[in-house]
């Protein structure tokens, strides 16, 4: 019912405070902890009090009432008031009755009423009535809050694998069983009846008489050193690409267990590695290698060959089923508060990053974080920032992956403070393209690692992570890891090897019932700004985003999250253009799969037919408007006339990930493997036409079916 009469009031507050009153803190960066984020108009408490079950405050309002009755900024003040608990909803109001108009500054007296409701009054400067009302409310659980604005966001993603069912027969083909076989895979795949030789080695591969085959298989050991696993692996990729009798051969590495496709604790590390690594030399050489995770079933070897012919790169067999990854848009669910508000110790390794520094400020001042450990290579200095809001910050330069240092680091704590969390912020290595978890430019050019350098790499990241999992007991254990490991990515062998074996570390330990998550993040900013990344259709989340990305992926059930700021509209687009897209992405991006008519494609077979009945000078003017639409296209030029055909590659603009762009397109258009390293330093578009030439003209007696395309590496002249 509305009345427009008011009944008098039988109350004031001109006794301000009242007697006995206790001091309140006000800070809106508790309440902006808890995910409410206010404006400075909407900051108008000023001042509180308890007393017994009562609260009594000063709200403001920093701007002109208007017209209002009360004006709606300084209503809302009073609620804040109310709120101290918590933050609340107010859902209803009941026996609101106004006494005066045009306040700009209220006294607020708030006390309980019925289960879940508060009575108001507020009064002017003077303590005389302004309005009174009953309001009901409900808690807000923060958890809840933070889940709703990110998937808002949209940032925040998962690994999942779905079944697959390849539509065509196998032809039939060659396999090849190269060095060890524990899983005995030749046998199986004879018995499956596919044509399968063993051989010891690549080196036997090489010397033996006969056809070239078509599919190489090598095993990726069990249970062994992670560190020692992708030296190994990383030496046969190598080797591989160095050996050109080899070239049109795909290559499938069997792994057991080192993916989660059908069992969630299946987490061996050394195969997770070798996965993170194959996927980034997927990126850069497409459809030349292949990722098989195995259980030796004789159903599952009768199903390989079908698998991998399906032209799925990344896929995992248990009883003749098969399973491929996709990701799919996160949704956490079983959100707990077991991740927030930690009474001990927190540590955080790699404390002088910028994700370090700005998750330390993040724990501290939304958290209440109040005991804090920096380690880095060197002594992190600590902030006063942090100490302002009241933390003690204890810094050193401890490596992690020194066992004993990292010990006794942990034995230096107060009993009555101990270790409640890990964050582990690993150091990727200085060739890796993804030198931050937290990268804010575009990636630059940088040398692969040697199989020596990477291992190093391995047990600094990797190593340091198996000794902070063993040796801080049942804290919760929080992993930096990178979406390099899932998605792969050109230039990120390092970085895409640790990321995965990080990932799959966290499974592990979620499995024994520890808590543990790893997140494979995307490109993020130290400041709040998100912005377009220099990798397309990847952008770079704000610190702000990547903050409340951490605090829900924390809280939820699943041990690996990848919060990334994708663009799939952009994604999208470079499908319909072309170009290869991850396989991960195929449940994100749906695209027609036909390429668009009247873009100069043309098969690799016609091109050579064509080449074959020119003359000359025709065959060099056609492959070099071929290279330099595709020059044009891959680094946005305005126009193909403006490449010169003697003008070095370098000088373009090109760095290395453009690099492996045009060659990928170049191996598309034209069938050929170009060298990338001989092309990244002092060739020009007419070496390459030469080169091309060459490879697409020359006699492949001897090497199978005429009109097959060419696939070999070529050197490109210096």
């Amino acid at each position: 019912m509305l009345d427009v009469e008011a009944p008098s009031a039988d109350w004031d507050l001109t006794a301000w405070p009242p007697a006995g009153a206790r001091p309140v803190d006000v800070s809106y960066e508790t309440l902006a902890g808890h995910g409410y984020h206010y404006g400075a108009v909407f900051q108008g408490l000023q001042r509180m009090w308890r007393h017994n079950d009562h609260v009594y405050a000063e709200v403001a309002l920093p701007t002109e009432p208007d017209a209002y009755a009360i004006h709606p900024a300084l209503l809302d003040a009073t609620l804040h008031a109310a709120c101290t608990e918590g933050p609340r909803l107010a859902t209803s109001w009941r026996g609101v009755a106004v006494h005066a108009v045009g306040a700009s500054a209220l006294r607020v007296r708030i006390g309980p009423d019925r289960a879940g409701s508060v009575s108001i009054m507020l009064a002017d400067t003077v303590g005389d009535p302004v309005a009174e009302f009953t309001v009901g409310t409900t808690p807000v659980v923060p958890a809840e809050l933070q889940a709703a604005r990110v998937v808002q966001l949209g940032a925040l993603y998962r690994e999942t694998w779905v079944d697959h069912l390849a539509k065509s027969s196998p032809r039939r083909a060659n396999w090849a069983v190269v060095g060890e076989d524990p899983l005995r895979a030749a046998v199986g795949l004879t018995a499956a009846g596919v044509n399968a030789q063993a051989y010891p080695g690549l080196d036997a591969l090489v010397e033996a008489d006969g056809e070239v085959p078509d599919y190489v298989l090598l095993t990726v050991p069990t249970g062994a050193e992670v560190a020692d696993t992708a030296r190994e692996t990383l030496r046969r990729l190598n080797a591989l690409l160095a050996t050109e009798e080899l070239a049109t051969s795909t290559v499938v590495f069997l792994t057991t267990a080192a993916v989660a496709a059908f069992d969630p604790a299946d987490a061996d590390l050394a195969g997770a590695a070798a996965w993170g690594l194959i996927r980034s030399a997927q990126a850069e050489h497409h459809g030349r290698f292949v990722l098989a995770d195995v259980d030796a079933d004789e159903a599952s070897w009768r199903a390989l060959p079908r698998a991998v012919m399906s032209g799925e790169p990344q896929m995992a067999l248990r009883e003749g089923r098969v399973r491929v990854p996709r990701l799919a848009p996160g949704a956490p669910a079983g959100a707990t508060e077991r991740f927030a508000g930690h009474d001990g110790t927190t540590l955080i390794t790699g404390g002088t990053t910028p994700m370090g520094e700005r998750l330390a400020r993040h724990l501290v001042a939304v958290h209440g974080v109040r005991h804090l450990v920096l380690t880095g290579a060197l002594a992190p200095e600590p902030t006063a920032e942090l100490t302002a809001l009241g933390a003690t910050v204890t810094t050193a330069a401890c490596d992690p992956a020194d066992r004993t240092a990292l010990r006794e680091l942990i034995d230096r704590l107060p009993a009555e403070h101990p270790l409640t969390m890990a964050v582990h912020i690993p150091q990727a290595p200085p060739y890796d393209k993804e030198p931050d978890p937290a990268p804010s430019a575009a990636p630059s050019a940088a040398p692969s690692p040697t199989p020596d350098a990477l291992a190093e790499a391995m047990r600094a990241t990797v190593g340091a992570a198996e000794i902070l999992d063993q040796e801080i007991g049942d804290a919760t254990l929080v992993l930096c890891s990178s979406f390099a490991g899932t998605v792969g990515g050109a230039g990120t062998a390092a970085t895409a090897a640790s990321a995965a074996a990080l990932d799959a570390l966290a499974r592990r330990r979620r499995a024994s019932g520890a808590l543990a998550v790893s997140l494979a993040w995307g490109p993020w900013a130290p400041d709040d700004a998100p912005s377009r990344g220099g990798i397309a259709g990847v952008g770079v989340l704000g610190a702000r985003e990547a903050v409340a990305l951490f605090d829900t992926a924390c809280r939820a059930s699943e041990p690996v999250w990848i919060p990334a700021r994708l663009d799939l509209a952009e994604l999208a687009r470079q499908a319909e253009a072309g170009n290869a897209l991850p396989p991960v992405f195929r449940s994100l991006v749906r695209t027609t799969g036909k390429r668009t008519a009247g873009k100069g494609a043309v098969s690799v077979t016609s091109l050579r037919q064509r080449l074959a009945s020119m003359a000359e000078a025709e065959r060099d003017r056609t492959l070099g408007d071929l290279i330099s639409t595709q020059i044009s296209a891959v680094l946005g030029l305005e126009s193909a006339d403006v490449v010169r055909s003697n003008q070095v590659l370098l000088e373009f603009g090109f760095d290395s990930l453009s690099i492996l762009t045009l060659r990928n397109r170049l191996h598309s258009a034209t069938g050929v493997r170009l060298d990338t390293a001989s092309m990244f330093h002092q060739s020009t578009p007419d070496d390459l036409v030469q080169h091309l030439k060459q490879a697409l003209l020359e006699d492949r007696s001897g090497r199978g079916d005429d009109d097959a395309p060419t696939a070999h590496t070529v050197e490109a002249r210096r």
